[in-house]
């Protein structure tokens, strides 16, 4: 795994603290589990667990050198960095990762003993997408842990302002920085798979995602153009229109297929605008409700005569009436015109 985080860890408990002071031969650099930190006055943690441990216990290896202890993380900076001691081995237990002391310098053996170093530092590397310890670059003596009992990415409790730090502590911090964007970066294209890999793949990756948003871009400024669209804003609210236009057809469409009574019309309208395609399916299941009368005969018509004369019960009837020749005459002119 490609490194490109270094961070500082301290150490999850003092190196000495008893009267009766002894060197340490043996460190828990850092602890399974969920590790709470504090970093630029910001505060995170990690996890590490045991696949973790084993790869930095094989990055470890691969070096084929003892791991330095220094003092205050000097090992960072461009300067002097004496060491206060050697790592030559790194181990599992069932609390985390160890470190095995091979020896202290004397300079180092003085300050334990005598208490005026009491707490430890672990610097670590972490992969790219920062969630994962990938190795260690060094071990450091210190005195102020940023979380007591704690690990955390931290060298110590001090405010950047309140003293000198080197300028490579500081270009780390800045890579982190750049890494966190990048990052973000990568997640808001849907690139986030691709924290790990090399830089010159995550921005040849960015380059092609980017043309390819251009791409569209310009297709849609010319499909807006076409359409007479001032924005995309005026194209949802016509294609909204254009949406519930199809709807109000389809609740029409099916009430004239007799699927629909007239009480049914709100239901059906807000059916059909918030899902056309389930409405359309239920209109084609559904039986018809409404009668077509299409089966229905016709009522019998009279034999009429040519002449307009009245029918055997149309006379009777004007008889019964008391209607005059002249008023059956009327009747049998306005029966011939109503033909």
């Amino acid at each position: 795994m490609k490194h490109s985080r270094l961070a500082f860890c301290d150490g999850v408990s003092p190196v000495t603290d008893t009267h009766l002071r002894t060197l340490p031969e043996s460190l828990l650099l850092i602890r399974y589990g969920k590790t709470a930190f504090t970093k630029g006055g910001v505060r995170g943690e990690f996890e590490f667990t045991e696949a973790d441990a084993d790869a930095v216990i094989q990055e470890f290896a691969s070096r084929g050198r003892d791991l330095v202890i220094d003092f205050e993380h000097q090992s960072l900076s461009s300067g002097k960095a004496p060491a206060a001691g050697w790592i030559g081995e790194l181990r599992k237990s069932a609390e985390g990762l160890c470190a095995k002391v091979k020896y202290w310098t004397r300079e180092a053996e003085k300050y334990l003993l005598n208490g005026e170093y009491r707490y430890f530092s672990p610097t670590l590397y972490f992969s790219r997408s920062g969630k994962k310890v990938s190795a260690i670059h060094s071990v450091a003596l210190t005195n102020h842990p940023a979380m007591h009992g704690i690990p955390a990415l931290a060298a110590d409790d001090l405010d950047s302002a309140a003293h000198d730090a080197s300028e490579e502590p500081r270009q780390s911090y800045n890579n982190e920085r750049k890494n966190t964007t990048m990052n973000e970066i990568l997640e808001k294209l849907g690139l986030l798979s691709l924290a790990d890999t090399d830089p010159q793949e995550q921005r040849k990756a960015v380059l092609e995602r980017i043309d390819a948003l251009n791409t569209d871009a310009k297709k849609l400024a010319t499909f807006l153009q076409l359409n007479e669209l001032e924005s995309l804003d005026a194209a949802e609210e016509k294609l909204l229109l254009l949406a519930a236009h199809e709807a109000d057809e389809a609740v029409r469409a099916a009430f004239a297929e007799g699927k629909l009574t007239e009480s049914m019309r709100s239901w059906a309208q807000d059916f059909a605008r918030n899902d056309l395609a389930a409405f359309r399916t239920w209109n084609n299941a559904a039986p018809r409700i409404i009668p077509d009368n299409g089966d229905t005969d016709d009522a019998p018509r009279h034999e009429e005569d040519p002449d307009g004369s009245l029918t055997p019960e149309e006379a009777k009837i004007a008889s019964l009436l008391g209607l005059t020749e002249p008023q059956r005459k009327a009747i049998r002119k306005m029966k011939g015109n109503c033909r």
